[in-house]
C-alpha cells in the first residue's frame, strides 16, 4: 500500500459522500491506496451511510467524539500506506490528486511532506470556505506526510483548546526533519458551506488556540504568522482582514447581507474576549 487517505468526520454525512465519490474517481490505481474514515461520534446516520457503501478500499473506524486531531491521529495509527494524505469531509479532490502527491514525492525525495493548493470557486463572505493558493498554510484539508515521520512524532497535538493551529504545529515539528514542499497541481476544491449567525460568532473561540501555538513555537511563531505575538495576529484577523474581504466581496454585500456582515465582524472581537475571560486562569491558553 502506497497511500492512505485519512478523513475525520463529524455529522457531515452528505458532504462526506461527495468527498468519497471524488476519491472513488481517482486516476490512481485503486489497489495502491486506501481511504480511512474516522467517524468521530456522529449522530446523523453517518455510520449507517458508510456501511452501505461496500467499498473494499474504504475502512471506517468509529470512536466517541474526541475532536478532529484525535480522530486524525487514530487514522494515522491505522494507516498502511507509506504516505498519509489528509483531507476534510467537505472537500472535493481533483481526479489526479493522489497522482500529484506521488509526482511531488518522486521529484523531491527529500521532502517529508507535500502541501497542495486548495481553491473555492464559490466563496461567500458569510460562509465557511478555505483557500490556499501559495502555500505555507499547512491546512489538513490538503496535506501529505510520510507516515513513519508522523508516527515518530506522535501525530497531531490533541491538547489545543479548539480545532485550529494544531496543523501548523504539526508542520513545525515535521519541518525540523526535512522540507515540506508546495505542489500547486495537488488540487482540492473546498466549496463554500453556509453557516448560521450563531456559528459565525462562536467561531471566534477557535482563536484561543493561537496562544498555545505561540507557547509551543516560541520565536518560531513569527515564521508561521505575520507577527511574533498572538495578540497582534488577532488584531489583524479581527480589525483588518474583514475590511479587505468586504472590498473583495463588495458586489455581494448589499442590503441585508451587508448589514449582517458588519454586525458579525463588529461583534466577533467581543465574543473572543468573552471566551478569553470565561477561561479559568490556570487553563487559559
Amino acid at each position: 500500500m502506497d497511500y492512505s487517505v485519512v478523513i475525520a468526520t463529524y455529522n457531515r454525512r452528505e458532504l462526506l459522500q461527495r468527498t468519497l465519490e471524488a476519491l472513488r474517481l481517482q486516476s490512481m490505481d485503486p489497489q495502491r491506496f486506501e481511504v480511512i474514515v474516522i467517524d468521530d461520534g456522529s449522530s446523523d446516520g453517518t455510520a449507517e451511510s458508510l456501511a452501505s457503501l461496500h467499498n473494499p478500499r474504504l475502512r471506517v473506524i468509529s470512536q466517541s467524539n474526541r475532536g478532529p486531531a484525535a480522530a486524525r491521529n487514530r487514522g494515522i495509527r491505522e494507516a498502511c500506506g507509506a504516505w498519509v494524505v489528509l483531507t476534510d469531509d467537505d472537500t472535493v479532490p481533483a481526479p489526479d490528486w493522489l497522482e500529484q502527491v506521488e509526482r511531488a514525492g518522486g521529484q523531491h525525495p527529500d521532502w517529508v511532506g507535500v502541501e497542495g493548493s486548495t481553491i473555492c470557486s464559490d466563496p461567500d463572505p458569510l460562509g465557511h470556505w478555505v483557500e490556499n493558493l501559495r502555500g505555507r498554510q499547512f491546512i489538513t484539508a490538503n496535506m501529505a506526510y510520510r507516515r513513519q515521520l508522523l508516527l515518530d512524532l506522535g501525530g497531531l497535538d490533541e491538547s489545543f483548546p479548539h480545532p485550529k493551529c494544531e496543523d501548523t504545529e504539526l508542520a513545525w515539528r515535521c519541518l525540523q526533519h526535512g522540507p515540506i514542499g508546495f505542489w500547486p497541481e495537488m488540487r482540492i476544491e473546498h466549496p463554500n458551506r453556509s453557516q448560521s449567525l450563531a456559528s459565525l460568532l462562536k467561531s471566534s473561540r477557535y482563536d484561543l488556540s493561537e496562544f498555545r501555538l505561540h507557547r509551543k513555537l516560541g520565536a518560531d511563531y513569527r515564521k508561521f504568522r505575520r507577527f511574533g505575538n498572538p495578540w497582534l495576529m488577532l488584531a489583524l484577523i479581527y480589525l483588518v482582514v474583514p475590511w479587505f474581504r468586504a472590498w473583495r466581496f463588495r458586489s455581494q454585500l448589499w442590503g441585508t447581507k451587508g448589514a449582517v456582515y458588519l454586525l458579525v465582524h463588529a461583534s466577533r472581537p467581543f465574543f473572543f474576549l468573552y471566551y478569553w475571560m470565561s477561561t479559568a486562569g490556570s487553563t487559559r491558553p
